[in-house]
């Protein structure tokens, strides 16, 4: 009997720990209380944004930020404000969902949360959120969709191993195998010519793939050797593709119709240059970001400002903590914090790890973007600053790092990023406490420099909206050094998502790479137990 109870006991037990197991591998509170108050847009951002959506209280600027020569960053910002009002500036990065609208939304609902206290006032404070396309995000920019321009191919030269041997006839291959061929052929056939094409893309916003081509994009077809071809034996080849489509597909030719930085892919998030616009110079995020705070920071727009927070969750986090690491300009720095929450990785400044680098990545885990070696952008290589320069100036400037203690998330499992920890919550338990402290300036004792914090958010995982309007979010993105004169602001009613202690090795398995047990083990642990009492 006592067995089976023991059984009985740990099956019950097994069973509790699975669901809290769920519970974190959702990142979901177990009373279920808080709701994400998200905007929904068309498309998604895996596959594209396809709109903008409109925000109650905010307006889409895509005019006021100049990058470079002409590019421009569109943002959501404040409706309606007056410029000489405003005391605080506050720029909410978006991670790689690229949801501006609900950055501006989550962090306006911490402005009002932040007014209830009494000291701020809602006219004072100004919300910013910027928006780094991605080319997949066709119609949340403007666009204009071509077909993919052919030409008729010479026939075959009568001389064997001429150029033209390379053009397979109709029935050579698959469609699909002969326009690959017959486009590699054409970049290298001198009696195929390509038209010049415009400086510019084209202007008028043409939504539609059965497009006529835009002006200076006709092509002159250059007579081949010989008599003309028979029609049964013409062949069409599809033309290299336009240098300014932003996305190339075998039938189509897609180009922005804006002047918005686009970027490939998630580069945004390391500084590297944009897609779109092109001849710009290589311009990243590095450099919108420089135009951001340039024009904040701006005392003649905003005489009554004492300060600006630029913020980043998950992709947007590694994009402020390698902004503040490479910005060169410290002139503002007195008002200005960097706000970094739940990054998938860190820019290291040396080559040690707290987790020894697997083999496939042995000589390259300290690469850029996780490293100071390897190909840094553009932003990075045109100044000059030493490893310990860089130190130095990223140890004097005021950081902010917030994580849920739930966020067992991986983010993306790649080799460089494990060097830094299994997920979230070790990548900032282990810069936070193992790196950051004994960092030159630091103190060294495993506290942080005193410009610097981290806040650990109860009760939450990667979650951007819960981490900005919680009571830590509040207070360091609107309440702290408030004041005209440095103190902080009266803070609000607690909404219940508060700070906790940090995590330890003991109740979460952050640190040393020790995961947490897995739901589906502790499942069959229970139903192991249950056997044994059946039996």
């Amino acid at each position: 009997m006592t067995f089976r109870l023991a059984c009985a006991w740990l099956a019950c037990l097994a069973c509790l720990l699975a669901l809290q197991a769920r519970a974190l591998e959702q990142d979901v509170d177990t009373d279920g209380s808080a709701v994400n108050p998200a905007i929904s847009s068309t498309g998604s951002s895996g596959y594209g944004w396809t709109a903008l959506p409109t925000v109650a209280g905010a307006r889409i600027d895509n005019k006021t930020v100049v990058v470079g020569e002409n590019a421009t960053l569109l943002h959501y910002i404040d409706a309606d404000y007056d410029p000489q009002k405003i005391k605080r500036v506050v720029i909410q990065v978006h991670g790689d969902s690229r949801d501006a609208w609900n950055q501006w939304l989550y962090a306006d609902l911490a402005a009002k949360r932040a007014a209830q206290g009494g000291t701020v006032k809602r006219e004072e404070v100004l919300v910013v959120a910027p928006e780094f396309f991605e080319k997949i995000d066709l119609g949340a920019y403007p666009f204009i969709a071509q077909p993919r321009l052919k030409e008729e191919a010479p026939p075959p030269a009568p001389a064997s191993g001429s150029v033209t041997d390379l053009l397979p006839t109709a029935a050579a291959t698959s469609p699909a195998r002969n326009a690959n061929a017959a486009a590699k052929a054409t970049r290298s056939a001198s009696n195929i010519s390509l038209a010049p094409r415009s400086a510019a893309p084209p202007a008028e916003p043409l939504l539609s793939a059965a497009a006529s081509p835009p002006a200076g994009h006709s092509h002159a077809s250059s007579p081949g050797p010989g008599p003309a071809p028979s029609p049964a034996n013409r062949t069409e080849v599809l033309l290299p593709p336009d240098p300014r489509a932003i996305i190339v597909s075998d039938t189509t030719e897609y180009f922005s119709a804006s002047q918005a930085m686009i970027f490939d892919g998630t580069s945004w998030g390391d500084g590297s240059p944009a897609l779109n616009p092109l001849g710009n110079g290589a311009i990243g995020a590095f450099e919108a970001l420089d135009e951001l705070l340039a024009y904040f920071l701006d005392e003649s727009r905003f005489p009554a400002l004492n300060r600006v927070v630029l913020a980043g969750f998950s992709l947007g986090g590694q994009l402020v903590q390698r902004y503040a690491a490479f910005r060169p300009d410290t002139s503002d720095d007195a008002r200005t914090t960097f706000w970094v929450s739940s990054p998938n990785s860190f820019v290291y400044f040396n080559d040690t790890r707290p987790l020894k680098p697997k083999k496939a990545c042995r000589n390259t885990y300290n690469d850029y973007k996780y490293g100071l070696e390897g190909e840094l952008p553009p932003f990075v290589t045109s100044r000059t600053a030493s490893p310990d320069a860089i130190v130095e100036r990223f140890m004097g400037r005021d950081l902010v790092y917030l994580c849920g203690v739930r966020d067992k998330m991986p983010g993306s499992d790649d080799c460089p990023s494990n060097t830094q920890g299994s997920h979230h919550v070790s990548k900032m338990v282990y810069w936070t406490e193992r790196v950051v402290p004994y960092l030159a300036g630091a103190p060294g004792n495993g506290t942080l420099p005193a410009k610097s914090s981290v806040y650990w958010i109860a009760k939450t995982g990667h979650e951007d909206w819960k981490i900005i309007t919680s009571d830590p979010g509040v207070y360091s993105l609107f309440l702290q050094r408030y004041n005209d004169d440095g103190t902080d602001a009266a803070a609000p009613p607690s909404n219940g998502v508060t700070a906790t202690d940090s995590p330890t090795d003991a109740d979460n398995g952050a640190l040393a790479g020790i995961a947490a047990p897995s739901r589906a083990a502790l499942l069959v642990l229970a139903l192991v137990a249950s056997a044994l009492v059946v039996a």
